[in-house]
């Protein structure tokens, strides 16, 4: 497999040219996220997801002054529902992070295939750089928008209360949830975004299969055959439902989460094993071609 002279000298000369086999494997790492990153944001679409985020934080930062008049209590209890529905991709502000990552991560694997690049890349690096540098910036891509906007939006909540030292540990703990959901929602959507990414013929096919996926699973497991065999399982295998109750039970803990917990953790492991696992494949397969 020959990659092409339009390949190497338009999309991947910064590649082409770097000594990347000589670095560590932390480092050579670190230079493939990077660069994915960059190219993934590098189209004009992929700016709307952070314009949208902008304008809902503004939204929220507007109404700053209604929680800071609450007592203690009620405020944390507010600022971490606001949180919640920021990065709710069920009926919320965080949909707009399935519709940034359809946008940003359908290429990540599929572009390379595409244009038959994945030749040079096993040049520089091997098959275990290119598979974790390929997580690591579907992950970053997916922390741009709504995510980073939710840690910006409660740093200036967190710089207006400035909290005495009664509320420090209150404060640290909602922190603390909020870091472990958005971890947990990053990484299991660019986990799923890399899977359709490796088994379509281009980023825009990728991108949309992918997102008409996690509307569509929701349609069949939750609407469909949850309510005509009222078994849990079926509610939990819609991705975004299941990421959604771990949001609840970590955020926003209620009856729902309660039920549907256990199951949900057990589809999102299934989900991300069976990704991770045919992501590996498709690589393996593409580096002996």
């Amino acid at each position: 497999m020959q990659a092409t002279g339009k390949v190497y000298d338009a999309k991947y000369r910064e590649i082409d040219e770097k000594s990347i086999n000589k670095l560590s494997f932390i480092k050579s790492s670190t230079i493939m996220t990077k660069f994915e990153i960059r190219r993934g944001m590098s189209g004009s679409w992929s700016k709307v997801a952070l314009v949208l985020a902008g304008f809902i934080l503004f939204g929220f930062l507007a109404t700053i002054n209604i929680l800071l008049s609450l007592p203690e209590a009620e405020f944390w209890d507010g600022v971490t529902a606001n949180l919640f529905f920021m990065l709710k991709v069920v009926d919320g502000p965080g949909a707009i992070i399935i519709i940034h990552v359809a946008i940003v991560g359908g290429g990540l694997i599929a572009t390379d295939i595409k244009n038959r690049a994945v030749d040079l890349y096993f040049t520089k690096i091997t098959l275990k750089e290119y598979f974790i540098s390929k997580i690591s910036s579907a992950f970053g891509l997916t922390l741009i928008g709504m995510p980073t906007a939710s840690i910006i939006y409660f740093t200036v909540i967190f710089y207006k209360r400035w909290p005495g030292l009664d509320e420090y540990g209150i404060a640290a703990e909602v922190f603390g949830k909020l870091l472990l959901f958005v971890i947990i929602e990053a990484l299991f959507i660019a986990i799923l975004i890399l899977f359709f990414s490796a088994y379509s013929n281009s980023a825009v096919n990728a991108g949309i299969i992918f997102f008409v996926y996690v509307l569509v699973s929701r349609v069949i497991f939750q609407s469909i055959l949850y309510r005509a065999t009222d078994l849990d399982i079926f509610y939990t295998l819609a991705p975004l439902n299941a990421l959604d109750i771990i949001g609840r039970a970590i955020l926003a803990p209620d009856s729902r989460s309660e039920q549907f917990l256990d199951l949900s953790i057990f589809s999102a492991i299934l989900y991300t094993v069976v990704s991770l696992v045919a992501v590996y494949y498709k690589i393996w397969k593409e580096s002996k071609k």
